[in-house]
């Protein structure tokens, strides 16, 4: 066999060899537990607006940023 085909074969061995045990180390990594997300208590007067009821508004104007020039045919 030519040393430089044997080079070739043992350097593809020697990556297949690394990317199998990249992956199966991978395979044991462990989370660090769970995100803890925090909201800052609300000021004096501020309240929740999910259950928020309103009068209805003649006009209700929308803009979309970042649409990629796709026009209003892509909303």
């Amino acid at each position: 066999m030519c040393p430089e085909k044997n080079k070739k074969k043992r350097m593809k061995h020697f990556n297949i060899l690394f990317l199998a045990l990249i992956f199966t180390v991978s395979g044991f990594a462990q989370p660090s537990g769970q995100t803890q997300n925090t909201e800052p208590p609300r000021e004096k007067g501020q309240k929740s607006v999910l259950q928020l009821a309103v009068d209805p508004i003649p006009t209700v104007r929308v803009g979309f940023i970042g649409l990629g020039n796709r026009g209003t045919g892509a909303v």
